[in-house]
């Protein structure tokens, strides 16, 4: 995989699933639901970290309450796959230093959050100038928002699924 740094150790291109959609619907929501259900399939969790509380142990294996749902990093090894996670989208700096840093790591995949604007710059930004190359596959999911949180985990599980099997 050719990285930023011309590393040359593995010929497959980072996959980036990019969880796109506005401020306040549920990308991160979205992510805790995929991490929960690869740790339901038999993924190790590698690392993780609470990026609110900064808390590294134990991570949650049922959705947490939406009070409890904090931006998380993780690290995550399922069928020989590096997965990384970083939920938090909002911020452009915080995105790419995050990117940069799971980077380093030479992943085979990483599941990644962008807020999207009318206008301006935002995350999504990201995506469509400096993670849009040859040394990447991007595949973007929406988060699938409903206003009724009671309907919030079976609007997005279909989503779900799909990157489960994405990367299985």
């Amino acid at each position: 995989m050719e990285m930023l740094s011309g590393n040359n150790r593995n010929k497959n291109k980072i996959k980036l699933l990019v969880i796109k959609d506005y401020s306040n619907r549920g990308k991160t929501t979205l992510i805790w639901m995929v991490f929960i259900e690869l740790v339901r399939l038999g993924a190790n969790v590698v690392s993780y970290l609470d990026t609110w509380t900064r808390k590294t142990h134990p991570y949650p294996t049922t959705l947490p309450p939406r009070s409890k749902r904090d931006d998380i990093i993780a690290e995550l090894n399922w069928n020989g796959k590096s997965i990384h996670i970083v939920s938090f989208g909002d911020v452009i700096v915080d995105v790419d230093n995050a990117l940069q840093d799971v980077l380093k790591k030479n992943p085979d995949y990483i599941i990644c959050a962008a807020s999207i604007k009318y206008w301006g710059a935002s995350p999504w930004n990201l995506f469509e100038t400096k993670y849009t190359n040859l040394i990447f596959d991007r595949v973007c999911f929406w988060s699938e928002y409903t206003d009724n949180p009671r309907n919030e985990v079976r609007v997005k599980q279909p989503t779900v699924e799909a990157i489960v099997k994405y990367i299985a």
